[in-house]
């Protein structure tokens, strides 16, 4: 529930050095952002994090950041692959 201080550490993190592509990090930052109201900067940290890696990221956390992006995603040509 420290959305403000999770959102700082994440961003110290990626300015000290940590991959922008560190699923963890995205997840967390999207996570905090969302919850702060930043709702479209959350989903330039998860969109490209579901299309990197699909539904495993997001299992065990609430739908609600899914959820919040997802509909907005055009499949690609036949389909979302099993799993995404």
């Amino acid at each position: 529930g420290q959305w403000e201080a999770c959102r700082r550490a994440v961003q110290d993190a990626f300015r000290s050095g940590a991959e922008p592509d560190n699923g963890f990090l995205r997840l967390r930052l999207g996570q905090a952002l969302f919850e702060l109201g930043a709702v479209a900067e959350a989903t330039n940290w998860l969109a490209p994090l579901y299309l990197a890696e699909g539904l495993a990221p997001f299992d065990g956390e609430d739908p609600k950041y899914l959820a919040s992006f997802r509909g907005g995603l055009q499949p690609p040509p036949g389909g979302w692959p099993e799993g995404w």
